[in-house]
Protein backbone atom coordinates (compact mmCIF):
# COMPACT_ATOMS: atom_id res chain seq x y z
CA UNK A 1 0.00 0.00 0.00
CA UNK A 2 2.68 2.34 0.31
CA UNK A 3 4.13 2.03 -2.85
CA UNK A 4 0.81 2.75 -4.15
CA UNK A 5 0.63 5.78 -2.29
CA UNK A 6 4.56 6.66 -3.20
CA UNK A 7 3.42 6.38 -6.99
CA UNK A 8 0.25 8.17 -6.82
CA UNK A 9 1.48 11.36 -4.88
CA UNK A 10 5.19 11.35 -7.29
CA UNK A 11 2.85 11.46 -10.40
CA UNK A 12 0.40 14.11 -8.74
CA UNK A 13 2.86 15.92 -7.68
CA UNK A 14 4.38 16.58 -10.89
CA UNK A 15 0.75 17.64 -12.05
CA UNK A 16 -0.15 19.89 -8.99
CA UNK A 17 3.09 21.73 -9.70
CA UNK A 18 3.36 22.25 -13.36
CA UNK A 19 -0.76 23.20 -13.16
CA UNK A 20 -0.34 25.75 -10.27
CA UNK A 21 1.47 28.51 -12.15
CA UNK A 22 0.60 28.04 -15.85
CA UNK A 23 3.89 29.01 -18.17
CA UNK A 24 5.50 30.90 -15.11
CA UNK A 25 9.11 29.44 -13.52
CA UNK A 26 8.64 27.25 -10.89
CA UNK A 27 10.05 29.77 -8.08
CA UNK A 28 9.55 33.53 -7.23
CA UNK A 29 5.71 33.29 -8.00
CA UNK A 30 3.96 36.04 -5.60
CA UNK A 31 0.56 35.47 -6.43
CA UNK A 32 -1.74 35.00 -2.89
CA UNK A 33 -3.37 31.58 -3.34
CA UNK A 34 -4.65 32.02 0.14
CA UNK A 35 -4.88 34.40 3.12
CA UNK A 36 -4.79 33.21 6.37
CA UNK A 37 -5.41 35.70 8.76
CA UNK A 38 -2.85 38.30 8.51
CA UNK A 39 -0.38 35.45 6.34
CA UNK A 40 -0.47 35.50 2.73
CA UNK A 41 0.64 32.11 0.83
CA UNK A 42 1.78 32.70 -2.49
CA UNK A 43 2.13 30.30 -5.09
CA UNK A 44 6.16 29.78 -4.52
CA UNK A 45 5.05 28.85 -0.75
CA UNK A 46 2.02 26.28 -1.97
CA UNK A 47 4.96 24.39 -3.72
CA UNK A 48 7.95 24.60 -1.07
CA UNK A 49 5.03 23.40 1.36
CA UNK A 50 4.04 21.02 -1.45
CA UNK A 51 7.67 19.78 -1.90
CA UNK A 52 8.12 19.23 1.89
CA UNK A 53 5.45 16.99 2.52
CA UNK A 54 5.44 13.52 3.77
CA UNK A 55 5.13 11.13 0.66
CA UNK A 56 3.31 8.71 2.87
CA UNK A 57 0.49 10.72 2.84
CA UNK A 58 -2.46 9.87 0.56
CA UNK A 59 -4.13 12.30 -1.90
CA UNK A 60 -6.65 12.34 -4.13
CA UNK A 61 -6.34 10.96 -7.72
CA UNK A 62 -8.14 14.01 -9.04
CA UNK A 63 -5.19 16.88 -9.26
CA UNK A 64 -7.50 19.71 -8.30
CA UNK A 65 -8.73 17.59 -5.23
CA UNK A 66 -5.58 16.71 -4.20
CA UNK A 67 -4.20 20.68 -4.86
CA UNK A 68 -7.09 21.66 -2.42
CA UNK A 69 -6.16 19.15 -0.02
CA UNK A 70 -2.70 19.70 -0.01
CA UNK A 71 -3.46 23.80 0.32
CA UNK A 72 -6.00 22.76 3.34
CA UNK A 73 -2.83 21.05 4.95
CA UNK A 74 -0.81 24.22 4.69
CA UNK A 75 -3.70 26.10 6.35
CA UNK A 76 -3.60 24.19 9.32
CA UNK A 77 -0.29 23.74 9.93
CA UNK A 78 -0.26 27.81 9.54
CA UNK A 79 -3.17 28.22 12.02
CA UNK A 80 -1.30 26.01 14.89
CA UNK A 81 1.99 28.19 13.91
CA UNK A 82 -0.40 31.32 14.36
CA UNK A 83 -1.88 30.21 17.76
CA UNK A 84 1.82 28.55 19.35
CA UNK A 85 3.06 32.59 18.21
CA UNK A 86 -0.07 34.03 20.06
CA UNK A 87 0.74 32.20 22.94
CA UNK A 88 4.39 33.22 22.76
CA UNK A 89 5.98 29.80 22.72
CA UNK A 90 8.43 30.94 19.91
CA UNK A 91 9.77 33.47 22.80
CA UNK A 92 10.53 30.75 25.21
CA UNK A 93 14.18 29.76 25.72
CA UNK A 94 13.20 25.73 24.90
CA UNK A 95 12.10 26.99 21.80
CA UNK A 96 15.07 28.77 20.74
CA UNK A 97 17.55 26.18 21.89
CA UNK A 98 15.28 24.12 19.70
CA UNK A 99 16.10 26.65 16.85
CA UNK A 100 19.53 26.89 17.46
CA UNK A 101 20.09 23.01 17.39
CA UNK A 102 18.26 23.02 13.59
CA UNK A 103 20.36 25.58 13.06
CA UNK A 104 23.66 23.88 13.56
CA UNK A 105 22.55 20.75 12.26
CA UNK A 106 21.51 22.14 8.93
CA UNK A 107 24.94 24.08 8.72
CA UNK A 108 27.33 20.98 10.10
CA UNK A 109 25.00 18.88 6.98
CA UNK A 110 25.81 21.52 4.51
CA UNK A 111 29.62 21.83 5.47
CA UNK A 112 29.90 17.83 5.41
CA UNK A 113 28.64 17.12 1.97
CA UNK A 114 30.67 20.37 0.56
CA UNK A 115 33.59 18.86 2.26
CA UNK A 116 33.23 15.33 1.21
CA UNK A 117 32.61 16.58 -2.35
CA UNK A 118 35.88 18.87 -2.13
CA UNK A 119 38.20 15.85 -0.64
CA UNK A 120 36.29 13.38 -3.54
CA UNK A 121 37.70 15.04 -6.29
CA UNK A 122 41.15 15.13 -5.01
CA UNK A 123 41.27 10.81 -3.91
CA UNK A 124 41.86 8.34 -6.20
CA UNK A 125 42.04 4.38 -5.63
CA UNK A 126 44.93 3.07 -8.05
CA UNK A 127 44.40 -0.27 -9.42
CA UNK A 128 47.62 -1.37 -7.55
CA UNK A 129 45.57 -0.44 -4.44
CA UNK A 130 42.82 -3.08 -5.24
CA UNK A 131 45.18 -6.09 -5.78
CA UNK A 132 46.89 -5.30 -2.72
CA UNK A 133 43.84 -5.16 -0.76
CA UNK A 134 41.92 -8.12 -3.12
CA UNK A 135 45.24 -10.09 -1.92
CA UNK A 136 44.80 -8.81 2.16
CA UNK A 137 41.19 -9.81 2.04
CA UNK A 138 41.78 -13.70 1.03
CA UNK A 139 43.79 -13.93 4.39
CA UNK A 140 42.63 -14.26 8.27
CA UNK A 141 45.15 -14.05 10.97
CA UNK A 142 45.20 -15.21 14.55
CA UNK A 143 46.33 -12.85 16.54
CA UNK A 144 47.37 -11.40 19.82
CA UNK A 145 46.56 -7.71 20.50
CA UNK A 146 47.94 -6.35 23.48
CA UNK A 147 47.00 -2.95 24.72
CA UNK A 148 49.32 -1.62 27.27
CA UNK A 149 49.31 2.48 28.73
CA UNK A 150 53.17 1.77 29.88
CA UNK A 151 55.51 2.13 26.26
CA UNK A 152 58.40 1.28 28.26
CA UNK A 153 56.35 -2.67 28.85
CA UNK A 154 54.97 -2.57 25.24
CA UNK A 155 58.47 -1.91 24.01
CA UNK A 156 59.94 -5.38 26.34
CA UNK A 157 57.45 -6.98 25.06
CA UNK A 158 57.92 -6.54 21.41
CA UNK A 159 61.42 -7.65 22.05
CA UNK A 160 60.62 -10.69 23.89
CA UNK A 161 60.95 -12.76 21.16
CA UNK A 162 60.88 -16.95 21.95
CA UNK A 163 59.61 -15.51 26.02
CA UNK A 164 56.49 -13.54 24.45
CA UNK A 165 54.37 -15.71 26.79
CA UNK A 166 56.47 -15.54 29.71
CA UNK A 167 56.82 -11.38 29.65
CA UNK A 168 52.89 -11.37 28.82
CA UNK A 169 52.41 -13.10 31.90
CA UNK A 170 54.39 -11.13 34.06
CA UNK A 171 52.78 -7.76 32.83
CA UNK A 172 49.46 -9.13 33.08
CA UNK A 173 47.87 -6.82 35.72
CA UNK A 174 48.82 -4.02 33.25
CA UNK A 175 47.56 -5.01 30.27
CA UNK A 176 44.52 -2.61 29.45
CA UNK A 177 42.63 -5.00 26.77
CA UNK A 178 43.54 -7.94 24.64
CA UNK A 179 44.18 -10.69 26.84
CA UNK A 180 43.15 -13.71 24.75
CA UNK A 181 44.35 -14.31 20.80
CA UNK A 182 41.22 -13.55 18.11
CA UNK A 183 41.21 -14.25 14.49
CA UNK A 184 40.99 -11.13 12.74
CA UNK A 185 39.99 -10.15 8.83
CA UNK A 186 40.50 -7.09 7.12
CA UNK A 187 38.30 -4.25 8.16
CA UNK A 188 38.10 -5.64 11.66
CA UNK A 189 40.84 -3.57 12.79
CA UNK A 190 41.81 0.44 12.66
CA UNK A 191 43.87 0.99 9.84
CA UNK A 192 47.03 1.82 12.06
CA UNK A 193 46.46 -1.54 13.62
CA UNK A 194 45.52 -3.76 10.34
CA UNK A 195 48.70 -2.54 7.96
CA UNK A 196 51.31 -3.82 10.11
CA UNK A 197 49.56 -6.94 11.40
CA UNK A 198 49.05 -7.97 8.02
CA UNK A 199 52.23 -7.23 6.90
CA UNK A 200 52.99 -10.09 9.69
CA UNK A 201 54.16 -13.86 9.07
CA UNK A 202 52.92 -16.60 11.44
CA UNK A 203 55.82 -16.28 14.66
CA UNK A 204 56.32 -12.02 14.01
CA UNK A 205 56.03 -9.57 16.77
CA UNK A 206 55.39 -5.85 15.77
CA UNK A 207 56.52 -3.03 17.43
CA UNK A 208 54.94 -0.93 19.45
CA UNK A 209 51.96 0.59 18.03
CA UNK A 210 50.29 3.50 19.12
CA UNK A 211 46.41 3.80 19.42
CA UNK A 212 45.19 6.40 21.10
CA UNK A 213 47.21 7.10 24.74
CA UNK A 214 48.13 3.91 24.62
CA UNK A 215 50.22 0.86 22.40
CA UNK A 216 49.89 -2.02 20.95
CA UNK A 217 52.07 -4.86 20.62
CA UNK A 218 51.04 -7.67 17.98
CA UNK A 219 52.07 -10.94 17.15
CA UNK A 220 50.71 -13.22 14.51
CA UNK A 221 50.27 -16.46 15.86
CA UNK A 222 48.53 -18.47 12.56
CA UNK A 223 46.82 -17.67 9.11
CA UNK A 224 44.04 -18.83 6.83
CA UNK A 225 42.81 -18.30 3.70
CA UNK A 226 39.77 -17.00 3.09
CA UNK A 227 37.30 -17.87 -0.30
CA UNK A 228 36.43 -13.98 -1.37
CA UNK A 229 35.41 -14.90 -4.88
CA UNK A 230 37.28 -14.07 -8.17
CA UNK A 231 38.83 -10.47 -8.36
CA UNK A 232 36.81 -9.12 -10.93
CA UNK A 233 33.80 -9.57 -9.08
CA UNK A 234 35.23 -8.52 -5.81
CA UNK A 235 37.00 -5.38 -7.45
CA UNK A 236 34.21 -2.37 -7.52
CA UNK A 237 33.43 -3.37 -4.03
CA UNK A 238 37.19 -2.97 -2.82
CA UNK A 239 37.86 0.21 -4.92
CA UNK A 240 34.46 1.70 -3.07
CA UNK A 241 35.43 0.86 0.46
CA UNK A 242 39.34 1.49 -0.29
CA UNK A 243 37.72 5.57 -1.46
CA UNK A 244 35.41 5.59 1.48
CA UNK A 245 38.26 4.80 3.51
CA UNK A 246 40.24 7.30 2.10
CA UNK A 247 37.50 10.02 2.67
CA UNK A 248 37.26 9.19 6.19
CA UNK A 249 41.24 9.67 6.64
CA UNK A 250 41.05 12.98 5.05
CA UNK A 251 38.24 14.25 6.71
CA UNK A 252 40.19 13.19 10.15
CA UNK A 253 43.34 15.18 9.08
CA UNK A 254 41.40 18.28 7.78
CA UNK A 255 39.53 18.30 11.67
CA UNK A 256 42.75 17.90 12.93
CA UNK A 257 44.33 20.87 11.09
CA UNK A 258 41.05 22.89 12.15
CA UNK A 259 42.09 22.16 15.95
CA UNK A 260 45.60 22.20 15.20
CA UNK A 261 44.88 26.01 13.67
CA UNK A 262 42.49 27.23 15.95
CA UNK A 263 42.78 29.29 19.73
CA UNK A 264 41.41 26.92 22.07
CA UNK A 265 41.45 27.06 25.39
CA UNK A 266 40.37 24.71 28.10
CA UNK A 267 39.85 25.40 31.86
CA UNK A 268 40.74 22.18 33.24
CA UNK A 269 39.99 23.22 36.79
CA UNK A 270 36.35 23.55 36.17
CA UNK A 271 36.28 20.24 34.59
CA UNK A 272 37.56 18.79 37.71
Amino acid sequence: MRNVLFITITVFFGVILCGCGGNKTPTGDDRIVAKVNNYEMTVADFREGLETMPVDRALSVNPVEAKKEVLENLITKRLLLQEAQKQNFDKERAFMREIERHWEQALLKLLFRKKSYDLSRDIAVEDSEIIDEYRKMKRRIYADIIILKDKGLAERLSAAGDKFEEVKESIKDKISSGKAAEWCSPGDLPQYLEEPLFSMKPGEVSRPVKSGNQWAVMRALKEEGVDIGPFEKAAPDIREAIMRRKKEEAFEKWIAALRKNANVKIDNKILE
